[in-house]
């Protein structure tokens, strides 16, 4: 059973924040296209986090969905189904590349 508490959440959101300090040096090895989505209305993990996250990647593209949650598969699928699209090319332009 989840509690739904304010410590819980506080707990659960800086676990978060440590998570993403802990990879900052390992995510700047990750070469391939990586697409972050993001809904700009989070209120689980604030975009702060995106912009964290998409930093330290070289070949990252965060987008921000207006008017979403902590969900854009569910909240925004076309927008978000949209964004994954949108980095496909890419991706497999490198995977084909590294082989």
């Amino acid at each position: 059973m989840l509690i739904n508490d304010g410590y819980t959440k506080y707990q659960t959101i800086q676990s978060i924040g440590q998570d993403a300090d802990d990879l900052g040096d390992r995510l700047s090895e990750l070469t391939m296209p990586t697409s972050l989505i993001h809904g700009q209305s989070d209120q689980l993990t604030s975009s702060v986090w995106g912009k964290r996250l998409s930093q330290p990647l070289p070949n990252a593209q965060l987008t921000l969905i207006d008017c979403c949650g902590h969900l854009p598969h569910v909240e925004q699928p076309n927008d978000a189904l949209e964004e994954a699209l949108v980095i496909q090319p890419r991706f497999i332009q490198h995977l084909c590349n590294s082989s």
